[in-house]
């Protein structure tokens, strides 16, 4: 998804949890803010300059970063492409919005627009 005006591609993920985990992985998520700076996913490609930004504040809590994801293959220089996540949590459910800048001019944004759609979307949906 893209907002209305811009460049950026971004996606969406929805998960939904038992009452009290969603607070649970926000509050896992800005602890591990505190210390981490990178990381490699057992699938897909390794992370660094692992960021905090400041929490947007969206739904019931939210947190925000950015980091560089080390895009290569076969072991050639790494493509560093920024990447900026916001999680918001609604109720029992996460949505987590992620946008990657693969032009190199610059940070990524999550389109406010569109996070802004979706959590009125969600926030209708939840009882």
């Amino acid at each position: 998804m893209s907002a209305s005006k811009g460049d950026h591609g971004s996606s969406m993920a929805l998960a939904s949890y038992a009452p009290g985990q969603a607070a649970n992985v926000i509050a896992k998520v800005r602890a591990a803010l505190r210390s981490c700076t990178a990381f490699t996913p057992v699938y897909g490609f390794a992370y660094e300059d692992v960021h905090a930004l400041p929490d947007p504040g969206l739904g019931d809590e939210s947190v925000s970063f950015r980091l560089l994801q080390l895009v290569s293959l076969d072991g050639e220089q790494p493509l560093k492409v920024p990447v900026t996540v916001t999680m918001v949590r609604v109720g029992a459910t996460l949505a987590t919005f992620q946008s990657a800048n693969t032009k190199r001019d610059g940070q990524a944004v999550v389109p406010p627009d569109v996070v802004s759609k979706q959590l009125s979307k969600l926030a209708d949906a939840t009882p």
